[in-house]
């Protein structure tokens, strides 16, 4: 047993625990729960937070955004708006079955393609942006060569190339939309 000295020189009164805990959940946590029950603002105020907070998420869907459109080629949008595939020769042969001739110059058949970007739509708060965006072209022969920057798509070589759209504007500032466009080779007997 401990020296009644020392019981004495104690920081803290020794008192009984279960007492100690009867007292807590008896007194505290019951006026808590009454103090919650009798004001239904609490409640009020949580719900039209948890309303606010699914309204501005619906908002900000509608009137903010950052996509690219269709790409076309020879009127024709392509299956994805990131992905587009030119098949020169299958070009060609639309060419001859149209006009019906056999023989057709290189030149002939790129002058006929027609490539329309329809870039990308730009939104904040429902104001267009699109005046912040800058495109940017990027060629590479194939996937195991280096990508070299070039000004716009040549028909005439056929590799892969990457139209990339970025904007200055603060909400989409870390944002870059890269479109991908394969143009093949045309087959001489194809």
């Amino acid at each position: 047993m401990a020296d009644s000295r020392y019981e004495q020189a104690r920081a803290v009164k020794k008192s009984n625990r279960s007492e100690a805990n009867v007292n807590i959940k008896s007194s505290s946590v019951k006026r808590g729960y009454k103090k919650i029950k009798k004001s239904p603002l609490l409640i009020v105020i949580a719900v039209f937070l948890c309303l606010g907070i699914v309204a501005g998420f619906f908002v900000s869907r509608e009137t903010c955004s950052f996509y690219m459109n269709d790409y076309k080629v020879n009127g024709v949008s392509s299956v994805e708006a990131d992905y587009v595939y030119v098949d020169m020769t299958m070009h060609k042969q639309q060419l001859i079955a149209s006009l019906g001739a056999e023989s057709f110059t290189m030149g002939q058949v790129y002058s006929t393609l027609d490539l329309k970007d329809g870039g990308v739509t730009a939104k904040f708060l429902g104001m267009d942006i699109s005046d912040s965006v800058t495109v940017k072209y990027y060629y590479r022969e194939d996937i195991s060569h280096e990508m070299v920057a070039v000004s716009s798509i040549d028909v005439q070589t056929a590799g892969v190339y990457y139209i990339e759209y970025t904007t200055s504007h603060f909400a989409y500032k870390n944002v870059k939309l890269i479109r991908t466009i394969i143009i093949t080779e045309v087959e001489v007997d194809g």
